[in-house]
């Protein structure tokens, strides 16, 4: 008699212990597929954000590349002009239509011109000719590349807590049995089949948390 309220007392507590450890590992499933669902949104917003700076580094990348254009056209317009002898309508130009930054281009052309290497155009190498809006391309791609690997970083997190979420079902398969199991065996290799993935589990849990 005393021996069956002894086995029926181990029970009790195995099955108490099975219990504790199945919630446990609820709990942890569903903190594991919360997160992975909100950092799924920082995924999301981190590559959106990094395409909508990318397009916009594009679209300064087309103004540049315009400016770039028409400043070339108005050197080359310039040229013919004092070629042809239309030094009023050079000047015109010149005072009327260049901007700063051509200006100080033609200016360090013309400097060079006495010397037998000077530059071509006032677009060669060593100019102080600047693209206008090349800042701004520049500060443009440095926010999608930041955007892109905040967005890279979250879901490799997500990743983390997916995988644990696969990890902690088999816990909870190997608990389940394990208390309805009667064998001492077969319980035993499910305990430690069910411990051994919660731990597996809890390391993942931790790094997509924390990593």
């Amino acid at each position: 008699m005393e021996t069956t309220t002894a086995e029926s007392g181990r029970s009790d507590r195995f099955e108490l212990a099975m219990a504790c450890l199945l919630g446990v590992t609820a709990m942890l499933i569903a903190f594991a597929a919360l997160r992975a669902s909100l950092l799924g949104d920082e995924v999301l917003s981190g590559y959106t954000q990094s395409t909508q700076y990318y397009n916009d580094a594009i679209g300064w990348d087309n103004a540049n590349d315009q400016a770039f254009s028409r400043d070339q056209s108005l050197f080359l317009r310039y040229s013919e002009a004092l070629f042809n002898g239309e030094t009023d309508y050079a000047l015109y130009m010149r005072d009327s239509l260049f901007e700063d930054n051509l200006t100080t281009a033609m200016d360090w052309w013309e400097a060079g011109l006495e010397s037998e290497d000077g530059p071509l155009s006032p677009f060669d190498e060593g100019s102080p000719y600047v693209l206008p809006f090349q800042q701004q391309v520049e500060e443009n791609e440095a926010l999608g590349e930041s955007n892109f690997d905040e967005g890279k970083a979250a879901d490799d997190r997500g990743d983390k807590f997916d995988i644990a979420t696969a990890i902690l079902a088999v816990t909870l398969f190997a608990g389940g049995i394990a208390s309805l199991l009667r064998s001492r065996l077969a319980r035993l290799v499910m305990c430690v089949v069910a411990l051994a993935t919660l731990a597996v589990g809890l390391c993942f849990v931790s790094q997509g948390q924390f990593g």
